[in-house]
């Protein structure tokens, strides 16, 4: 059972990001060192995206530098409305990296060609060495109400 005592905002890390803009050619997250987490859990928020291009939301492992990049598994659909302003949860767990060649990550978003306004947001979940919230990306702001 989960530690009630503890605050949501404490559980969760904003560890990296894509910023919000008009994709239209594959955009990557910062580089996440993966050895600190149990899983990651990529969103990645869809606006007004034209209906009939592919949509990707990929996660990759990477060196530090977030060269050598091998995708691990990606959500992939095209021509459908439901590129229309929609959520994409995309999640890794640490055994995922079990053969892998790095244990840093890197989340990938592309919105075709037309694209459209879209950004992610990657957390990390499961922290080994919490609190989680301490690996937040330094431009994190945040405030427990």
């Amino acid at each position: 059972m989960s530690d009630v005592n503890v605050r949501a905002i404490e559980k969760l890390a904003v560890v990296g990001h894509i910023e919000s803009q008009v994709i239209t050619a594959m955009q990557y997250s910062d580089v996440i060192d993966f050895s600190k987490f149990y899983q990651l859990l990529g969103i990645a928020n869809l606006g007004a995206v034209n209906a009939g291009d592919q949509i990707v939301f990929a996660a990759f492992e990477c060196d530090g530098s977030g060269n050598n990049a091998s995708m691990l598994g990606a959500v992939t659909w095209a021509g459908t409305s439901g590129n229309q302003n929609t959520q994409i949860k995309l999640g890794v767990r640490a055994e995922d990296l079990t053969n892998a060649t790095y244990q840093h990550m890197k989340f990938g978003l592309s919105c075709g060609t037309t694209g459209g306004a879209a950004g992610a947001t990657i957390l990390g979940v499961d922290g080994k060495y919490g609190p989680e919230n301490a690996y937040d990306l330094a431009s994190v702001t945040s405030l427990q109400v």
